[in-house]
């Protein structure tokens, strides 16, 4: 069960379990408010498997402890699927069956509390960074993104003058994937003589692009001079080649950030692009360049689906979990 619906699918899976216990059991046990409790609390819960998920692949102890919380729910799912089986006699041995995997649950979601998980992360300060992207991506693993990266893939112009390709679209939707698939598209490869890769962020570190677009180029980490010096340094590797540089997750809406890039998008020759991922029409300004604009679409639902079914289940074993697949039509749906 992959960290992208683990959240998402628990609600369902509580949803479901506190219906069939209210509509099923309600005369046998009086379990009104545990489920009000439960119901009640959730959403915080959910705030802290939000953090298990981003957290899994650096925190070994979080990695651990979502591996048993996904433990319960396949449990959870197991009994959702005896009792959507429609059986004809519902005693108090599966009333308390359905009480006690609530319990489970919701023992299984607090102990996340008990890791500390929001103020772990917070004390490091990895909530306010973002994760590191890279030029690297499955192609196999992508979905609905074929007619985006015909229409936003830098075109092999070798005449037309320097220019900016913005990828725009809110979190999620895939604006650094599609960027990850021009980057690594074998046309493109050949066309351009130099390709690199900037992770930027909400921190516009303009010393820190430069030098990361050097350190590319030349495989020599030890620059480390002024703005000035990068610049002159920028300008100098660029001028003689056709270049791809991604600019990933730009944030920054000041325009003197942009004027003292100025090195990368007057390096290069005819045929060089600069693409940018980013959140806002208003970010994609890139002084003195033209700019083309390409604003994502959401997956469709087909797409969504597709997607579910990759992550939440290992290949080929969906076939396994049947009371998983309408659960997800319904998360796909959301």
């Amino acid at each position: 069960m992959a960290d992208l619906v683990l959240s998402s699918l628990l609600q369902v899976i509580v949803d479901r379990l506190i219906t069939f216990a209210q509509e099923k059991f309600g005369s046998l046990l009086d379990i009104k408010a545990d489920m009000e409790k439960l119901q009640a609390t959730l959403p915080m819960r959910q705030t802290v498997l939000e953090d298990a998920e981003v957290k899994r692949a650096t925190k070994p102890a979080v990695r651990i402890w979502l591996s048993q919380l996904e433990d319960v729910a396949y449990e959870a799912e197991g009994l959702l699927l005896l009792l959507s089986n429609g059986s004809s006699f519902l005693n108090r041995k599966y009333a308390n069956k359905v009480k006690e995997t609530l319990r489970e649950l919701e023992k299984a979601v607090d102990e996340g509390l008990g890791i500390n998980l929001r103020e772990s992360v917070a004390d490091s300060g990895e909530w306010e960074c973002r994760r590191e992207t890279s030029s690297f991506v499955v192609e196999s693993d992508v979905y609905g993104s074929e007619e985006d990266k015909e229409k936003a893939l830098p075109k092999e112009d070798e005449e037309e003058q320097v220019s900016c390709i913005a990828i725009i679209g809110m979190g999620g939707l895939g604006n650094t994937t599609l960027a990850q698939l021009a980057y690594s598209d074998e046309k493109l490869i050949r066309h351009f003589d130099v390709q690199v890769w900037v992770f930027v962020s909400d921190h516009f570190d303009v010393k820190n692009i430069m030098t990361t677009v050097i350190e590319s180029l030349t495989k020599d980490e030890s620059y480390n001079s002024n703005v000035d010096a990068l610049q002159f340094s920028v300008l100098s590797l660029l001028r003689y080649n056709r270049c791809l540089i991604v600019l990933d997750d730009v944030w920054t809406e000041d325009q003197d950030d942009w004027d003292k890039l100025r090195s990368l998008f007057r390096g290069g020759v005819n045929g060089s692009k600069i693409l940018i991922t980013n959140r806002s029409k208003r970010v994609a300004f890139v002084p003195n360049l033209p700019m083309f604009p390409y604003n994502l679409k959401e997956l469709s639902e087909d797409a969504c689906r597709s997607l579910f079914t990759q992550r939440a289940f290992r290949q080929g074993e969906e076939a396994k979990h049947p009371t998983l697949l309408p659960i997800g039509q319904q998360i796909v749906r959301k």
